[in-house]
C-alpha cells in the first residue's frame, strides 16, 4: 500500500507540475501578446526614422511572437505588392505575388507559407506574409488570428501615414504614390452586400437594393428583382466552399468565410453559435466576416464585367 500509496503521490505531483508549467507558459504568451499588440497600435513614426524602416521593426516583432522563420511586408504599388519589410524572405523592393490558394489551409506542408491581406474598399492596400513555423510543425490557430490582427494594423498604419505624407508641406521621401482609396462606388457595393446579407430572406429588401441595377435586373417587379438578388448573393456565397463535404468540427481556416456566411445569413445561425463552431473571438469572427463581405463584392463586379464582355 505504501508503495501504490508513492506512486499515486508522485502522478499527482507530476500532473500538478504540468498544470503549473502549461499555466505559466499560457500567461508568458498572452503577456507577450499584449505587449506586441501595444507596440503595434502605435501609428506614430519618429521623424528619424522612415515608413520602411518602421514597417520593419514590427514585422522583427512579429515574427518574434509567432516563432516564424521568415516573412514580409508588402504594399500596393501600381497594382503591384511590392516588399517593404522583410527577414529571410524576398528582397526589398522585388514583387511578391499573391497565390490563389492563400486563404487554404497548408499545415500538411511545412514549407507553406500563410498571407493576410488588408483591404481598403475592395482594393488590397498591404499584406503580411509568413515562412513556416520555426522548431514547430505547424502555427496555431491563435497565432494565425494574430496574423490577421497585425495585417489589419499594418493595413490601417499604412493608410494613416499616407494621408499624412499628402497633407505634409515638404517632399516626402517614401510616398506611396499609387495607394488607392476605394471609390464612392466600390464602398457602395460593399455596404450593398452587406445590407443584402442581412436581409437575405427579405424579397422586398433586396428588390429595393443598388445591386439589382448591378445585375441587370431592374426592369423586373420589386419581389422578382428581390428572388434574382438572392440568387446571386447565394452563388457568390456558394463560390467560397472548398471541395468535398463539410468536415466535423473544428473546422479547418479554409471552411472560415463560407461558413461564417452561409451559417449566419442564408442558415439564420445565431453569431455566437457560429464563433462556437469555428472556436473563435468575437473580434476574429466579424473579421472573417468582413473579409468574406469584400470577396462577394469582388464576386458580383467580376461578374458584371463578365457579361459585359460578353
Amino acid at each position: 500500500m505504501s508503495l501504490l500509496g508513492n506512486f499515486i503521490a508522485v502522478v499527482i505531483i507530476s500532473h500538478s507540475l504540468y498544470d503549473l508549467a502549461r499555466e505559466i507558459v499560457e500567461r508568458w504568451r498572452i503577456s507577450e501578446e499584449t505587449y506586441f499588440r501595444r507596440k503595434i497600435t502605435s501609428n506614430t513614426i519618429q521623424e528619424d526614422k522612415t515608413l520602411q524602416n518602421h514597417l520593419q521593426e514590427k514585422l522583427i516583432l512579429f515574427l518574434q511572437v509567432v516563432n516564424a522563420s521568415g516573412g514580409l511586408i508588402a504594399i500596393n504599388q501600381n497594382g503591384k505588392m511590392i516588399v517593404w519589410a522583410t527577414a529571410n524572405s524576398q528582397p526589398l523592393e522585388s514583387e511578391f505575388v499573391i497565390p490563389s490558394d492563400h486563404a487554404t489551409e497548408k499545415n500538411h506542408n511545412p514549407e507553406a507559407t500563410w498571407v493576410s491581406i488588408a483591404y481598403e474598399g475592395m482594393q488590397p492596400i498591404a499584406l503580411v506574409n509568413l515562412n513556416h513555423p520555426d522548431k514547430k510543425i505547424k502555427y496555431s490557430s491563435g497565432e494565425l488570428d494574430l496574423l490577421d490582427e497585425f495585417s489589419e494594423q499594418i493595413g490601417t498604419f499604412v493608410s494613416i501615414h499616407h494621408l499624412k505624407e499628402n497633407t505634409s508641406q515638404s517632399t516626402p521621401k517614401h510616398v506611396l504614390e499609387d495607394f488607392t482609396v476605394p471609390t464612392f462606388t466600390e464602398a457602395n457595393l460593399i455596404k450593398s452586400v452587406e445590407n443584402g446579407l442581412r436581409h437575405f430572406s427579405d424579397y422586398l429588401v433586396l428588390g429595393q437594393l443598388p445591386l439589382a441595377e448591378l445585375n441587370k435586373v431592374a426592369d423586373k417587379s420589386q419581389v422578382e428583382r428581390g428572388k434574382h438578388i438572392q440568387v446571386i448573393l447565394r452563388e457568390a456565397i456558394q463560390s467560397m466552399k472548398p471541395e468535398g463535404e463539410r468536415p466535423p468540427e473544428p473546422l479547418p481556416r479554409e471552411w472560415y468565410n463560407y461558413v461564417v456566411l452561409n451559417d449566419a445569413y442564408v442558415r439564420g445561425v445565431p453569431n455566437r453559435e457560429v464563433m462556437a463552431r469555428l472556436y473563435v473571438s468575437e473580434g476574429t469572427f466579424h473579421r472573417i466576416r468582413r473579409h468574406a463581405i469584400r470577396g462577394v463584392a469582388r464576386y458580383l463586379e467580376e461578374k458584371r464585367k463578365r457579361e459585359q464582355e460578353s
